[in-house]
């Protein structure tokens, strides 16, 4: 990123237009990010269209998460997969205890 890159006038009107919940220390949070970016990915040909599409992701994600939603609906975090995956575990090995018992109940047994 430019050493020199701030937020111009214009860029505060686009802001404000486009993403009126994201404030500047998202810009801040921009640069730092970029700035410590090497190699290849850290090189970009249009830093304003850059800056512009972080924006409107801090804007979609801030308000996915007004709504309850996650940043990306599209794809779950690892650790809801996770969660699920145990849940989903657990309820079998708890399905298979009810049986069981059910079983030991009906021949008899303790």
């Amino acid at each position: 990123i430019p050493d020199d890159f701030a937020a111009t006038p214009e860029m505060i009107t686009w802001a404000r237009e486009h993403t009126p919940d994201v404030g500047t220390r998202e810009t801040d949070a921009f640069i730092d990010y970029w700035r410590g970016m090497p190699g290849a990915k850290g090189r970009k040909l249009d830093w304003l269209a850059t800056w512009r599409n972080w924006m409107r992701r801090a804007q979609a994600d801030l308000a996915g998460r007004r709504n309850g939603a996650r940043a990306s609906p599209h794809r779950p975090s690892t650790t809801d997969a996770r969660m699920a995956q145990a849940q989903a575990a657990g309820e079998r090995v708890q399905a298979q205890l009810d049986r069981q018992t059910a079983k030991e109940i009906t021949d008899g047994r303790p």
